[in-house]
C-alpha cells in the first residue's frame, strides 16, 4: 500500500481537510461539553441537580459522538469535490499535453489551455506554452538546417556522379 505522501493531490487535500475538520469539531464539542458542565455547576452550587446535569452532559457527549462521523463524511466528500474542482485546470493541461505526446504529428501551434485565473496553474500553463514554442522553433531551425545541408550537398554529389558516369562510359574526353 502506498504511503499518503504518494497519494494523488486531491486525496491528500481531502485527508488534510478531513483531519483538520475532525480536530475542529472535536475541540468544539469538548469546549461545548465543558462550558455546559461548568455553567450547570455554577447554577447549582449545592449539587442538588448534579445527577441531572451529569445525565444531560452524557447525552450531549453521545449526540456529539453520533453526529461527528456523519459530519466528517460530509466534510470529506465536500473536500474531495472542492479539490477536484480546484485541480480541473491541471487535468485539462495534462490532457492537452498527453494529446501532444501521443499524436504522431501534433499540432504544436495549439497551446495548452491557460485558465483565466492569475495563479500558479495559469503560470505553469504559460511557462509550458513558452517552452513548447521554443521547442517548435528549435525543430523548425533543425529542419531548415537539414534541408539547406541536403541542398548544398546535392550539387557536388551530382557533379561527382556525372564525372563517374562519364569515366565509366568510355575513354577520357580530350582536355583543352
Amino acid at each position: 500500500m502506498r504511503s499518503p505522501a504518494e497519494w494523488p493531490i486531491r486525496w491528500r487535500l481531502t485527508l488534510v481537510f478531513s483531519a483538520a475538520m475532525a480536530l475542529v469539531l472535536a475541540a468544539a464539542g469538548a469546549v461545548t461539553v465543558v462550558q455546559f458542565r461548568d455553567a450547570a455547576h455554577e447554577a447549582d452550587p449545592d449539587g442538588a441537580l448534579r445527577g441531572l446535569t451529569d445525565d444531560i452532559t452524557a447525552d450531549l457527549v453521545r449526540e456529539l459522538v453520533t453526529i461527528l462521523p456523519i459530519v466528517l463524511v460530509i466534510a470529506a466528500v465536500a473536500a474531495y469535490l472542492l479539490s477536484r474542482a480546484a485541480l480541473r485546470p491541471v487535468d485539462r493541461i495534462r490532457a492537452a499535453a498527453q494529446t501532444l505526446t501521443t499524436t504522431p504529428h501534433p499540432d504544436t501551434d495549439a497551446p495548452l489551455p491557460v485558465p483565466p485565473t492569475d495563479d500558479e496553474i495559469a503560470w505553469l500553463a504559460t511557462t509550458l506554452n513558452t517552452m513548447l514554442t521554443r521547442l517548435q522553433r528549435a525543430l523548425a531551425h533543425e529542419q531548415q538546417f537539414v534541408a539547406d545541408a541536403s541542398h548544398e550537398l546535392r550539387t557536388p554529389l551530382a557533379l561527382l556522379t556525372t564525372e563517374l558516369e562519364l569515366r565509366c562510359a568510355g575513354p577520357d574526353p580530350p582536355t583543352s
